[in-house]
């Protein structure tokens, strides 16, 4: 067995360990839309306009609905796009927590977080194993 470690292994290493992050991460975000779309109550809502992010070039859909309990509102979908397109004045699925009618987010993997959640999990996936595999033949 070899008494000191070469850049080849850190390196392998550094992939398996950021791969390993980011697919937690992306496994994260994913669950938590699943839990959103089994408990939060989904309501009818309009795109009412865009606000644009020039820090990191991407766009957030600005969505009106009302609430379970009657109220009338808007909120900023958490989730945005550089590809985004979606008209002022088009119809779509909001979910709203129950606790917290304030909280909404657009349903659906595209608007939801889904789209980021499974690419930062095969992204991550990919390379956490690039790292091991790369571990393994450095280590034999």
């Amino acid at each position: 067995m070899r008494a000191s470690v070469g850049s080849f292994e850190l390196v392998a290493a550094l992939f398996a360990l950021v791969g390993a992050v980011f697919a937690a991460l992306g496994t994260a975000i994913l669950l938590s839309g699943r839990r959103r779309a089994n408990a939060w109550i989904p309501v009818p809502g309009t795109v009412v306009g865009a606000t644009w992010d020039r820090n990191n070039d991407s766009r957030y859909l600005r969505v009106a609905y009302t609430g379970p309990d009657g109220v009338p509102r808007t909120f900023v979908n958490r989730y945005g796009s550089t590809m985004l397109r979606a008209p002022q004045g088009r119809q779509v699925r909001v979910l709203v927590n129950p606790a917290e009618p304030d909280d909404a987010v657009l349903a659906g993997a595209r608007h939801g977080g889904g789209c980021l959640g499974l690419v930062l999990a095969v992204l991550g996936s990919g390379f956490a194993l690039a790292g091991l595999l790369g571990l393994v033949a450095a280590l034999r």
